[in-house]
């Protein structure tokens, strides 16, 4: 048992290893030239036009180096690479060593409201998060450090780890090192301290291993693992997290984290979790005692399904509050809910929008932004105005980075912040008749002062205009103080006295706004909990009028001064609620509480530094090496090995081929060659290739009465090339692709036919020239408590040639298509009908005429299937034999009832393998497989059910168990067929 056990662990990591990502060649701008910053330890690359970003970016690199590597023990043998893209508008940034290690580096400073919102500087931040990673993963030893001299860095044993390791060891560092960070963060510890206090319980370790189905779905790693690993490196100090890295990092297989856990420290994982749980609960319900002692504020909720639905707005002129809606069970919106009946709305689907919003003064327009895709390929916040009355949008920015805007009280101005290659502005602009007018008056900018000064890096958020008109208060975090405080810019000030700092403490200050009395609500973490604070701008008096246990955020005040809109949150996630103003105030606002987090980092010279032109020939030099060996039960065995490399930035990328094909007396021996290129520096993926192999085929030579087993070589060159026009809600993609193709025998044996013996046929050989063209389009929607695609549709067609006309010796056409449907059930929340129609055609004028065949379910080794992440067909008819029905047209449709039944998250400890979701389906198949008209072909049509578990391996592969019963209700091949697979289904 012990050996099986062993085997099914071995097949499971070499799994693991052969499903890690490939080299991503993104599609780019080829009119954007790179540059390089060499530093002792990085290569750091950029765009032009983010020299600022990228030289205090390699900056921040080369500190981390320093504070970090004797820290965790580690120095990695070659440089990291390091690359600052800033296409896109979201915080966010990525780590990997296989191959090399590198960095990816979005230049999108976080959202004020956000969980990587508190830092002392959040380039820094981000970077030794990142930093941890590679020093993790690279942490290499014993027999995987020899493998990976032989072959390239394809097995860091670390990697392998489950997910609340690695980005707990990163954000408890970037927390320990920085003093912010998550772990410091208010909002992070209200996560947690909801998370421990659910009814339901909280999380055992088996489910932080893997990843729930619930909230805060992905976000369990980051959250669970930083604050254990935190409590874990206090209980057994940071060596023990150093001594844990080394010995998993040298093992071969390495999923025994308890074992290794006992030996270094005495207790393994599980018991360690039990410890630290009971402790954060107790630490929890203390902080609930208080908040209650001190006469917790009765919320009344407008929403209940928690998710993401934040920023609730007062309309003007209007009996209502709207606010962002995003429950993660349907499409996100803006909604608007009475102030009296408490029943939402919708008022507009949005995708990709930014939460914030606000109102024009007259309760018409709503301004917000959302996410755009300019030149195919940045993908950039612009603001929208959306018109209440003729329910239309418009949009008010062109590639501006542009969000959280806010009106005037005569309507008649726009403040808002914009990005600025990892620095921000805040901007004034005119406003009329539904758009701009004038030009933009740039308020404050971080530009304004040079890269290597901590004024340049800036961050400004939520700006909201005082009743007169004549200021603007906006939260503004400075690296220069490394806080975040409210400021107020007076508009009409004199030079050099238009700001003015309202807070100048450790809290965090968030979501100014203005309510009818005039005073300044906004929102504070200040006592340890977000609360809702207001403060008098003439005499600065200032209180707390809220006592929540969780937090409260973006404070709204009606009309009539009696109720405080919020969001707020619960173990759901984010909410919209209300409570009763006070008339009184809670409490006078405390000081913060929370401790200076000033830090003293190394100071660096850049001295030896070198600036160049980014040149991806330096780095192309082979990253892996990949053995092969196969054998024939025809006696033909061939041996290989092929090499992969690709620049940092994905540019360019190459697999090269070669093996020996050998007979079973070695007496003759044949090459193989191939090379593929991958090219993703133009808005279109382009690829090309070529090669020279020998394969063994076993029909097409008929002799003797049978088809004789012959080697046949292979010329082929191959260009192909797909354009996706890129959008936030839809898919359409156009490739296209031609293919150079001759074949001959390599080796035909010889042949003897018997005076009775059939006619004997040579195999067709010559040129197979084929042209391919491909279109595809969806527009899907799955949601984060789906248990299935629930709304939109897909579709594609794909159509190949060969012709004389393309240099090929025969003709064949083959057309396929398939049209997918998702549609909600009403009133069934998660229930989904779906709906399928797949089919082809093909003709041809070889002798073995191509078909289709069309039957029931393939046969399938259902463990080797999920271990190596095999998939059943998904192209049947359920209810008969494998294959009844064959022809050169077919077309097979389905129609399915999917709905949940039992959400497991059952995990087991360390060990890698978790239960997800049980999930039923409820089916009926129709089609055939035909070579005259649809009319006349046998029809099959089988209906029956299926349960389906959903799981993971290895802490990421997932997979779907499917048991079924069909039955066939046409033609005598109908069966009754009970089934048991792994994966498949449409």
């Amino acid at each position: 048992m012990r050996q099986r056990l062993l085997a099914i662990a071995l097949a499971l990591f070499v799994a693991t290893l052969l499903a890690a990502p490939s080299r991503a060649h993104a599609l780019d701008d080829p009119s954007i030239a790179y540059e390089t910053i060499t530093t002792p330890h990085f290569e750091v690359h950029y765009a032009d036009g983010l020299d600022d970003l990228g030289r205090r970016v390699a900056m921040i690199c080369e500190e981390a180096h320093e504070v970090l590597t004797p820290i965790m023990d580690w120095v990695p043998a070659a440089r990291t690479h390091v690359f600052v893209s800033d296409r896109l508008d979201t915080a966010n940034g990525s780590a990997q060593v296989y191959g090399r290690n590198a960095i990816n580096f979005f230049g999108m400073p976080p959202e004020s409201d956000s969980v990587l919102g508190y830092y002392d500087d959040w380039i820094r931040i981000l970077v030794y998060h990142e930093y941890v990673h590679i020093l993790h993963l690279d942490t290499i030893g014993g027999i995987p450090s020899a493998i990976n001299a032989i072959f390239g860095k394809i097995y860091p044993p670390n990697q392998l780890m489950p997910r609340w390791y690695i980005e707990g060891l990163a954000t408890y560092h970037e927390s320990a090192r920085t003093g912010t960070g998550r772990v410091n963060s208010a909002l992070y510890q209200m996560w947690l301290r909801a998370e421990l206090l659910r009814e339901q319980g909280t999380l055992t370790l088996g489910q932080a291993t893997n990843t729930i189905t619930r909230w805060p779905f992905g976000s369990v790693a980051y959250l669970f693992g930083s604050f254990f690993l935190t409590w874990v490196s206090e209980r057994h100090g940071e060596s023990f997290l150093n001594e844990f890295n080394h010995l998993m990092g040298s093992r071969l297989i390495p999923y025994s984290m308890n074992q290794a856990a006992r030996s270094l420290s005495g207790e393994t994982w599980d018991e360690l979790w039990q410890l630290w749980i009971a402790q954060a609960q107790q630490s929890a319900r203390a902080t609930q005692s208080a908040v209650q002692a001190r006469g917790e504020t009765a919320l009344e909720f407008l929403t209940t399904k928690g998710g993401e639905s934040k920023f609730p707005r007062v309309r003007p002129a209007h009996d209502e509050v709207s606010y962002f809606h995003n429950d993660m069970r349907s499409h996100p919106d803006f909604s608007s809910t009475s102030t009296k009946a408490l029943e939402r709305r919708t008022l507009f689907e949005v995708d990709a929008a930014a939460a914030s919003s606000n109102w024009s003064p007259t309760g018409r327009h709503l301004i917000y932004s959302r996410r755009t895709i300019s030149q195919n390929i940045y993908r950039y916040e612009d603001l929208f105005l959306w018109d209440s009355s003729t329910r239309t949008e418009v949009q008010l920015t062109q590639k501006e980075r542009a969000r959280e805007a806010a009106f005037s009280p005569d309507g008649k101005r726009v403040a808002y912040v914009r990005m600025r290659g990892g620095t921000m502005e805040l901007v004034e602009r005119g406003f009329g008749e539904g758009g701009w007018q004038g030009s933009e008056r740039v308020l404050i900018s971080g530009k304004s002062w040079t890269w290597d000064d901590d004024r340049h890096w800036q961050q400004l958020a939520t700006p909201a205009y005082a009743p007169d008109g004549k200021s603007i208060v906006f939260s503004w975090w400075r690296q220069d103080l490394r806080q975040r405080d409210l400021w107020r810019y007076h508009l009409d000030g004199a030079p050099g006295e238009r700001l003015e700092a309202l807070m100048r403490d450790e809290a965090m200050d968030l979501d100014p706004h203005f309510g009818p009395d005039g005073l300044l609500y906004f929102s504070s973490d200040r006592s340890g909990i977000y609360n809702i604070h207001a403060m008098d701008l003439k005499t600065r008096e200032r209180w707390q009028i809220s006592e929540v246990l969780f937090g409260a955020f973006s404070p709204q005040v009606s009309p009539d001064g009696k109720w405080v809109y919020v969001g707020t949150y619960t173990s759901r996630g984010y909410d919209i609620a209300r409570f009763a103003r006070p008339t009184a105030p809670v409490s006078a606002a405390p000081r913060a509480e929370r401790e200076a987090s000033w830090r003293h980092y190394p100071e660096l010279s850049t001295a030896g530094w070198a600036h160049a032109d980014y040149t991806p020939r330096l780095w192309l030099k082979p990253l892996f090496i990949t053995p092969s060996f196969e054998t024939s039960s025809l006696g033909y065995s061939q041996a290989g090995v092929s090499v992969q490399g690709y620049d940092p930035l994905g540019r360019h990328g190459y697999v090269l081929s070669t093996s020996l094909i050998h007979d079973s007396s070695f007496d003759r021996t044949w090459a193989n060659l191939a090379l593929s290129y991958q090219f993703g520096g133009a808005p279109v993926a382009m690829g090309v290739g070529a090669s020279r192999g020998t394969y063994l085929a076993t029909r097409g030579l008929f002799a003797e009465s049978t088809f004789i087993p012959y080697l046949e070589r292979q010329h082929a060159a191959r260009l192909v090339m797909a354009y996706p026009f890129a959008s936030t809600r839809d898919t359409l993609t156009l490739s296209w692709g031609y293919t150079l193709d001759y074949r001959d025998y390599a080796f035909r044996p010889q042949i003897n036919p018997e005076p009775g013996d059939l006619e004997p046929f040579e195999p067709e050989l010559g040129w197979f020239n084929e042209a391919s063209l491909g279109l595809s389009y969806s527009l899907l929607e799955r949601y984060p408590y789906s248990v299935s695609l629930e709304r939109g549709v897909s579709t594609s067609f794909n159509a190949s040639v060969r012709s004389k006309a393309l240099g090929s010796d025969y003709e064949s056409l083959t057309l396929t298509y398939s049209v997918f449907g998702f549609a909600p059930l009403p009133k069934l929340e998660r229930h989904a009908l779906a709906l399928s129609a797949v089919g082809g055609y093909i003709t041809s004028d070889f002798r073995q005429r191509l078909q289709f065949s069309v039957g029931g379910n393939p046969t399938q080794n259902v463990l080797q299937s999920a271990i190596f992440q095999g998939g059943s067909s998904s192209l049947v008819v359920r209810g008969y034999p494998r294959v009844v029905a064959r022809g050169s047209k077919y077309l097979v449709s389905s129609a399915e009832w999917r709905f949940p039944l039992l959400e497991l998250n059952r995990g087991f400890s360390t060990t890698p393998f978790y239960l997800r979701q049980l999930k039923g389906r409820l089916f009926l198949d129709a089609g055939s497989a035909y070579s005259g008209f649809l009319a006349d072909a046998d029809l099959l049509m089988g209906t029956g059910g299926e349960i389906l578990l959903t799981t993971l391996f290895g802490y990421y592969l997932g997979g779907t168990f499917r048991l079924g019963y069909a039955r066939g209700l046409l033609g005598e091949d109908a069966q009754h067929d009970v089934y048991f697979l792994y994966g498949g289904g449409f």
